[in-house]
């Protein structure tokens, strides 16, 4: 008889308890952080170096965004929208030219840089880049599996002693889960 009696007491507790549940899982909300990542990379030939080669690793992390920080853990996605390269602290002749690539994610994207004049890109000027659907696809599951995307800038200079910074700038959305 006891038995008989707590059983509706078991199915209201259960009732009331998956409710809840639901009521939780509905009030979770997809947003989208628009937001960029970027990682600066320090080019530098010294007048004595021996030759006039460049090869930098670079690491662009979506943690180092404090936008994306605060939600890494519900993010399900992110979405690179553009990639665009910025020049910083350029020292030299402003005629001095760069040929190499920016190179990500093991050489799959590939951003040739074909005698790229770094001193014209400084002061807020940008190059665009341009990736087909396929570079994009890379770079999202790159961004989505390891919230980061690995590269080198590499090439020569010129003409030497020159140094600058070559910004690498990723528009992204993040889309995140929260609630």
């Amino acid at each position: 008889m006891k038995k008989l009696r707590l059983l509706p007491l078991a199915i209201a507790l259960i009732a009331i308890i998956g409710c809840d549940l639901i009521d939780k899982v509905n009030d979770a909300k997809t947003i989208d952080i628009p937001t960029e990542v970027f990682r600066k990379i320090p080019v530098a030939v010294a007048e004595d170096d021996e030759g006039k080669l460049v090869n930098e690793p670079f690491y662009i992390l979506a943690e180092d965004n404090p936008d994306i920080a605060d939600y890494l853990a519900d993010v399900n996605a992110i979405t690179v929208q553009r990639v665009y390269l910025t020049v910083e602290d350029y020292l030299g002749d402003p005629g001095i030219t760069f040929t190499g690539s920016v190179s990500m994610e093991n050489g799959m994207v590939n951003i040739p840089l074909t005698t790229f004049q770094p001193s014209l890109y400084t002061g807020g000027n940008s190059l665009e880049v341009t990736l087909n659907s396929g570079a994009l696809l890379i770079l999202n599951e790159a961004m989505t599996e390891r919230w980061a995307i690995q590269g080198t800038v590499s090439g020569t200079v010129s003409d030497k002693p020159v140094s600058f910074t070559i910004v690498v700038w990723v528009e992204v959305v993040a889309e995140a889960e929260v609630g």
